[in-house]
């Protein structure tokens, strides 16, 4: 998390690199409440990529992004096709594991997105598809699928989800309550 003294001086520069940006301690506050929870480096180097990149000052939701564009490249994020390739790669690789006890090797990923895909789609389906264009085309979009959850779930600010998390308790309760009648 970023604190107020590292937000000021990140923004003191954005505010010098647009000098139309009519900066002031408003503005400042209400751009810290919804950035203060990324990481002070990775709003610094957003902030230098924006400034080489677009013509006027970002709004909060352009700063956040480019932000947590630079996070999601750190944690190496593959795309949909080197998420594929990696699942079948590691399904030859292991085989059939799950059916042999001694000796069994199970696969390893580089990202838990692919594991995800991986289980949702079943392993033994890459594994034993007689059709794999299909299978391949349902991994395609199931991982783009996780991948936009993911997303949403990083931009959202974690005020929101303490929010979103009482009203799905509060859902869950309902339903429960509601069943026993």
């Amino acid at each position: 998390m970023a604190t107020y003294e590292e937000f000021e001086v990140i923004n003191r520069v954005m505010s010098i690199a647009y000098p139309r940006f009519e900066r002031n301690a408003e503005t400042t506050i209400l751009y810290y409440q919804y950035l203060k929870d990324l990481p002070a480096d990775a709003l610094k180097a957003a902030a230098d990529t924006l400034i080489t990149t677009n013509t006027f000052f970002p709004s909060i939701s352009e700063w956040r992004q480019a932000a947590l564009d630079i996070t999601c490249a750190k944690n190496n994020v593959p795309t949909a096709i080197e998420a594929w390739e990696e699942a079948v790669k590691e399904c030859n690789r292991c085989g059939d594991y799950w059916r042999y006890q001694e000796g069994k090797k199970y696969p390893e990923y580089s990202h838990p997105l692919i594991a995800s895909c991986v289980s949702a789609i079943g392993y033994a389906q890459i594994l034993e598809t007689e059709n794999i264009d299909i299978v391949r085309a349902h991994f395609l979009k199931a991982y783009e699928s996780l991948r936009q959850r993911r997303d949403i779930d990083q931009r959202t600010l974690p005020d929101v989800k303490q929010v979103e998390q009482k009203y799905i308790a509060s859902g869950i309760k309902q339903l429960v309550e509601g069943m026993s009648k």
